[in-house]
């Protein structure tokens, strides 16, 4: 098989669950750099192969570098889905479904860096 389409392969099974669903809480935290492990591929040729590709989805046609989501946006995304949630049960979600060991802090931070941004927003758009 080329490189190309053991990369679409190795994406495709660790985000089965976003291609079956189309939900973006369930993308899972996937680095260029974890693939070209598991490929055993330096990580500039897969991130030169997935730059400009997409997959055509029945929820829609994605860029591949959009599969490949960091621990960032997942918290970011899980943080924004669930408010009300505490930081440590955002954590075990993270855990639990993800394979992902975070700080509880980890998902604070975050979760302060949205409220920042949100702030700053409603302050640009306030005339002064």
């Amino acid at each position: 098989m080329s490189v190309l389409s053991r990369v679409i392969c190795a994406v495709c099974e660790r985000q089965k669950n976003f291609l079956l669903t189309g939900d973006p809480l369930q993308l899972r935290p996937l680095s260029q750099a974890d693939i070209a492990r598991d490929l055993k591929e330096h990580q500039s040729t897969i991130s030169r192969i997935i730059r400009g590709k997409t997959i055509g989805t029945p929820h829609g046609i994605f860029p591949l570098t959009y599969l490949c989501q960091s621990k960032t946006d997942v918290i970011a995304r899980l943080v924004q889905a669930y408010p009300d949630k505490p930081d440590i049960q955002i954590r075990d979600i993270l855990l639990h479904e993800c394979g992902c060991k975070i700080a509880r802090r980890t998902v604070a931070y975050h979760r302060g860096k949205r409220a920042r941004r949100k702030a700053s927003r409603e302050k640009k758009r306030k005339p002064s």
